[in-house]
């Protein structure tokens, strides 16, 4: 019963246009500080924050299995008295 993790286009369609930049130009300079090394830490920054959504996602999955189990022994423990 696990939610649907998340995908990006957003960070795989920027991971392409910047191996496309550095295979013409390994350090890249656009200007307005936009460089290869700028442009690779926002691609980090936001891989990070998707994987810590989805890891968010899978603990919340495990506490709700963990809910669902206690909440099954406590209706057949309650069917007892």
């Amino acid at each position: 019963m696990g939610r649907l993790r998340r995908s990006s286009p957003t960070i795989e369609q920027a991971e392409a246009r910047a191996n496309g930049l550095k295979s013409k130009d390994k350090d890249f300079d656009l200007g307005n500080n936009l460089t290869a090394v700028t442009y690779e830490q926002a691609i980090t920054a936001t891989r990070a924050k998707l994987d810590t959504y989805n890891q968010t996602l899978a603990t919340a999955d495990t506490q709700l299995d963990e809910l669902i189990t206690a909440e099954r022994n406590l209706k057949e423990l309650s069917g007892r008295v």
